[in-house]
């Protein structure tokens, strides 16, 4: 199973923990995790050379992300912390 499959336990707990009580220890422990958690970001498509799946780009890699609007226009970017 690879990480993304595995899931993000300890960042998900994180953000309920968060969502309970908004505190700056939350907070830092919400950071610290988020350092070290992989996320799913959905792309139009792929870069050229890559697969479908888990890849690691190149430093200087460029790829086209989906950006959407909010209600208030506001611009985003969904990413997510598994498939699932």
């Amino acid at each position: 199973m690879n990480p993304i499959e595995a899931g993000n336990p300890e960042l998900e707990k994180a953000m309920h923990e968060i969502a309970l009580g908004d505190s700056p220890e939350n907070r830092k422990r919400l950071y610290s995790t988020m350092l070290e958690s992989m996320f799913v970001v959905p792309t139009p498509a792929a870069p050229s050379g890559l697969q479908p799946g888990v890849n690691t780009l190149a430093k200087d890699a460029s790829i086209q992300m989906i950006i959407l609007n909010d209600n208030s226009g506001t611009k985003i970017t969904p990413i997510f912390t598994s498939v699932d």
